[in-house]
């Protein structure tokens, strides 16, 4: 999938004031209309950091999926700037962004949304408040995978790749029957996955396996102890590692997990991407 928008090849990997200016150029109802055509319900609410970077990483997920046969061309059946005052739940407050792994309401007036959703932050993620923090950017995501201005949304998108695979691979036994009809697998034993999951957190709570993921990955991914994170954190990392200067692919990303990685991590990573 090549979202038909301009993909501005004088792109920095880091948010100098160059990117800021052609993050101003961009034309958000055009990018909303682009991914409606794809089958994705977008609204930005002129947001033109959050649409440009969403349309960003979804061709470069497109195209590392194309050039190196990984699982990551999948895109949400939503994508929302969102301000916190409609948040339902008050505790995604000061967020950067979230993703929804099942189908509920997130938004007063709006919803119920299908689960694999992302949501960013408007009041976070937009000019001019972008311009004030780009000199201490590093300070904003020190726990996190990487300073990059992308990282936020390669995080929650691959929380959403995390769960379509899940869903494909053992099948979805929610509710919601967008989910069931897409994911139905009569087949699938969903305990599996679940207890397989059980077994990876339990791992990453071990007090030397949460150091070497802090080492490795990211300090969140090493405190919050959840498989989910460690995924998104990891895989964020790595990919964001495979580009260069203008956001072109030039790596596998799996070539850049970490070497230190424990082997149950690189196994459970493995499995969930079918490698």
């Amino acid at each position: 999938m090549e979202i038909n928008v301009n993909k501005v090849q004088s792109f920095k990997g880091g948010l100098t004031p160059k990117i800021l200016n052609d993050f101003r150029n961009i034309n958000v109802k055009k990018v909303e209309e682009d991914f409606s055509s794809v089958g994705v319900d977008a609204r930005f609410l002129n947001n033109k950091f959050i649409s440009g970077s969403s349309v960003l990483v979804a061709n470069i997920l497109n195209e590392i999926s194309g050039k190196y046969k990984l699982p990551f061309d999948f895109l949400p059946f939503s994508i929302r700037a969102y301000d916190d005052k409609n948040l339902v739940c008050d505790t995604l407050e000061k967020c950067r962004g979230f993703c929804i792994t099942d189908t509920k309401c997130v938004l007063n007036g709006e919803g119920p949304f299908i689960g694999t959703s992302l949501f960013f932050n408007n009041s976070l993620l937009k000019f001019p408040i972008l311009e004030s923090i780009n000199t201490t950017i590093n300070a904003l995501l020190n726990n996190m995978s990487s300073s990059h201005f992308l990282q936020t949304f390669f995080h929650e998108w691959f929380h959403c790749i995390q769960n379509n695979l899940i869903y494909e691979k053992y099948g979805y036994e929610g509710k919601c029957p967008v989910l069931r009809a897409k994911y139905y697998k009569p087949e699938a034993n969903g305990l599996y996955i679940t207890q397989e999951k059980d077994v990876i957190t339990n791992f990453l709570l071990n007090p030397q396996i949460r150091e070497q993921v802090c080492k490795f990955v990211s300090k969140y991914a090493g405190k919050t102890c959840l498989y989910s994170e460690f995924f998104a954190e990891l895989m964020s990392k790595i990919t964001i590692n495979s580009l260069d200067s203008k956001l072109n692919p030039i790596k596998n990303p799996l070539d850049n997990i970490p070497k230190g990685l424990p082997l149950p991590l690189k196994e459970y990573v493995e499995k969930i991407l079918n490698i």
